[in-house]
């Protein structure tokens, strides 16, 4: 009699990952672990697969190295295994090795991350679609995947997506499994996103896989006895549990906000049930989440009658991650306590880099990188309509030293106020030839941005503390230059309609006149306003100076 089909994730190689000369490789979770220190990322179908898969390392990381002791014997620890430069890997495959049978993806009594008997009352099931994040309902013309890609999965592919659902699967109406006392008229209805969806991930990388795993292991925060990921429970049903928050960053990272079951077939996986699972309590989730930041809700904080209530905060879609640096490193540490009054509470995971780098874990240039990865949803949360994934690198130093994250910041403040000088002239060259131009503006605008942002990113990551003076007055005056030279090439291009000119009201109602030669020196004066230099001074010292000798010398001279 054979044996039952198996496919252990700890052997299986199912993870993507690229190596440090930038080879592909299909690796197992024990070749991870092993293998981390020569592996330059993890390379998914997608920044939110990577961000989930390494979520789900890190959930073992914090449940099989319990580092005991006060906060600098803790630190001591780390310090230990950041300078070996790889994981203490003996103690992970011990761990593993004792959930070992958990960890079978077609185990037909406990699957990993699935419930083995998982059945609707009339046997419909989901459908591959509803798995897969890069196939869009709907839109089948806009995918790489089609045909045999679409109607089955790979064993590898399927973990993959697996791992991606329960972390990043849309709310809306699910499939009603036998057993959930919610299902009404065979329908589940939304509890929400997967709980990593509500998150604007933060991750902090390094320059190898190991270096990022230890540098959001989070050991200020330890896994406490109940924290149990999924492969450390009893068996799973499809009735939730009596949990609405997790007890810890490895629950936090592995919640099982859905029930799944895969169905296989000729060793490919033909189908998918996806059913409601847990719902998480979002609200005031800071003490257990380390990667994200937290932001303060009045309208949550009423509604719910709390003094305090954070919520996730987001990464927005719209703009680049350096423009929202004010919240990203510049806010309040998780890790002191949210206090009466603060808007806004920093990613732990960066705290913690900071402290390291405080308690001299880390040098002070050694060079980190920010990965800003989230999940945007369309209408109810029912889909997601986009995904971001931006980077951002600087010396560790900076997020351990509040003068340089204040100078990084003004550094962005100057680029948006220097980017929307060069708005304002697009808008009024488009009201010199009659139009409205606010959409001038807004095109503008964008295209400073989309020129200042390589050199944007180029400036901060070579930012330090014993340069900072200089390197912002640096910084301030190739912005004037960058924007003055497009500038100088809109008022170039201008129309023979913008040359001529109009008069219009201004905000007063009194007649002004409106040219392209009023509008480009507007534009000089208004970028010389916003962004000021050290030599703007020195030029104003010399005139006056100036200025006076000339009176003197007409005054000897009327004498």
């Amino acid at each position: 009699m054979s044996e039952p089909p198996s496919y252990n994730l700890l052997d299986q190689p199912w993870i993507l990952a690229v190596d440090l000369d930038g080879r592909e490789q299909a690796l197992s979770l024990l070749q991870v672990v092993d293998g981390a220190p020569r592996l330059r990322r993890l390379a998914g179908e997608l920044p939110t697969q990577d961000v989930a898969i390494l979520r789900l390392i890190l959930a073992v990381l914090h449940r099989a190295l319990q580092v005991t002791g006060d906060e600098e014997q803790v630190r001591e620890t780390w310090g230990q295994w950041w300078e070996a430069g790889a994981l203490p890997a003996e103690h992970v495959v011990g761990y593993l090795e004792t959930f070992r049978d958990k960890f079978d993806l077609l185990s037909t009594s406990q699957p990993f991350f699935q419930v083995a008997d998982l059945h609707t009352a009339s046997g419909k099931t989901s459908g591959l679609g509803k798995v897969i994040a890069d196939l869009p309902a709907g839109h089948k013309f806009f995918t790489n995947r089609a045909g045999y890609g679409a109607e089955s999965l790979s064993l590898a592919e399927a973990a993959r997506w697996l791992v991606h659902c329960q972390a990043f699967d849309p709310s809306g109406i699910k499939t009603g499994a036998v057993g959930d006392p919610r299902v009404k008229g065979g329908r589940g209805y939304p509890i929400g996103t997967g709980w990593t969806g509500n998150l604007g991930v933060v991750v902090v990388e390094g320059a190898n896989l190991a270096q990022a795993l230890l540098l959001n292991l989070v050991l200020a925060r330890p896994s406490p006895e109940d924290d149990l990921p999924p492969w450390e429970v009893g068996e799973w049903t499809a009735a939730p549990t009596d949990q609405v928050a997790p007890r810890g960053p490895a629950q936090a990272m592995t919640w099982q906000q859905r029930r799944v079951r895969l169905f296989p077939r000729d060793g490919r996986i033909r189908d998918v049930l996806i059913s409601n699972g847990d719902q998480i309590r979002v609200r005031n989730q800071h003490h257990v989440e380390t990667m994200t930041g937290w932001r303060r809700s009045a309208a949550q904080e009423k509604k719910h009658g709390e003094p305090q209530t954070y919520m996730p905060r987001e990464h927005a879609s719209d703009r680049a991650v350096w423009r929202g640096l004010q919240s990203l490193v510049a806010a309040p540490p998780v890790a002191r306590g949210a206090r009466d009054g603060e808007q806004a509470l920093e990613a732990e995971n960066l705290h913690w880099v900071a402290s390291l780098r405080t308690a001299g874990l880390l040098p002070r240039e050694l060079p980190v990188t920010i990965h800003a990865v989230g999940a945007v949803y369309g209408t109810q949360s029912a889909f997601i309509e986009t995904l971001i994934s931006d980077r951002i690198a600087f010396r560790a130093e900076v997020l351990s030293d509040a003068a340089l994250q204040d100078a990084a910041v003004r550094a962005a403040t100057v680029a948006e106020a220097g980017a929307r000088t060069l708005g304002r002239l697009g808008q009024d060259l488009a009201v010199a030839e009659g139009r409205d131009g606010v959409p001038d503006r807004d095109r503008g605008t964008e295209h400073g941005l989309q020129m200042l942002d390589p050199r944007f990113r180029g400036w901060v990551r070579d930012l330090s503390g014993a340069q900072m003076a200089p390197q912002e007055e640096a910084w301030r005056q190739l912005v004037r230059e960058q924007i003055l030279q497009l500038g100088d090439e809109m008022y170039a291009a201008a129309s023979p309609a913008a040359i001529r000119g109009r008069v219009r009201a201004d905000r007063n109602g009194r007649p002004q006149r409106v040219d392209a030669a009023l509008a480009h020196l507007w534009f000089t004066r208004k970028l010389r306003i916003d962004i000021p230099l050290v030599t703007d001074d020195l030029q104003a010292d010399r005139t006056e100076s100036d200025q006076a000798d000339a009176t003197t010398e007409k005054e000897h001279s009327d004498e």
